[in-house]
């Protein structure tokens, strides 16, 4: 996945943000992002994610006394198995099956098509409203593609694209604070941030930091 990240707004940490009435709203499809491999609760092991941001341009919110661009998102399993939600997400959304083509892998194991076609396109969303643990909030409940002859709605929020395979620490920055949160409790952040710092070891056994300049030392627990 090609990266190409641009986005400045950030969700507040604690924020409580009131939901949009249920209903089927124009949306477009501003963000796609790569979430790494997460450990899946439900099911005891870990799986790559993928993060699908859309703005909803009928919709404002007003942040830090500005009116910004709503925003919905959804995540998926990263997998095109045609019996995904992310595939059959897609196929919804287009308006058409993947054709074998499209889903054949190269010799890199790449296929034809490419999620970051979506990036930039139109669609309705479902939205129900939901409650859990006294908190309403909003839940995307299908994609549908845009009426016959209907354009896509204009934006305001530049397009994001964010791959974790292929790592860009400015990109990262970039991105709003609750995604990258997300992205910090990857496997794949955590090897990429493992301490580096080289460690002495004595010939008693105690460990010694180079970083710390030596004035840390771990004593053995039975010296003789």
């Amino acid at each position: 996945m090609r990266i190409a990240v641009s986005l400045k707004i950030k969700k507040k940490s604690g924020s409580s943000v009131p939901p949009m009435e249920a209903g089927t709203y124009p949306a477009v499809c501003v963000g796609i992002v790569d979430l790494g491999e997460q450990y899946n609760e439900a099911f005891k092991k870990y799986t790559d994610k993928m993060l699908f941001i859309w703005e909803i341009p009928s919709q404002t919110i007003e942040i830090d006394g500005e009116d910004k661009p709503r925003w919905l998102s959804k995540d998926f399993s990263a997998s095109l198995h045609e019996k995904s939600n992310l595939y059959q997400t897609l196929v919804s959304w287009r308006g058409k099956a993947f054709t074998e083509a499209e889903l054949t892998e190269d010799e890199n194991g790449d296929m034809q098509f490419s999620v970051l076609e979506m990036l930039g396109s139109g669609c309705f969303l479902q939205v129900i409203v939901e409650e859990k643990d006294g908190n309403s909030y909003n839940r995307i409940t299908s994609v549908i593609a845009l009426a016959v002859g209907m354009s896509t709605p204009p934006t305001e929020t530049p397009l994001i694209a964010f791959d974790i395979d292929r790592w860009d620490g400015e990109a990262f920055k970039s991105l709003p604070e609750w995604i990258q949160e997300r992205i910090k409790k990857s496997t794949q952040y955590q090897k990429l941030h493992v301490p580096t710092d080289s460690v002495d070891v004595n010939t008693n056994g105690a460990q010694q930091s180079k970083a710390a300049g030596g004035a840390q030392e771990q004593k053995e627990e039975n010296p003789i």
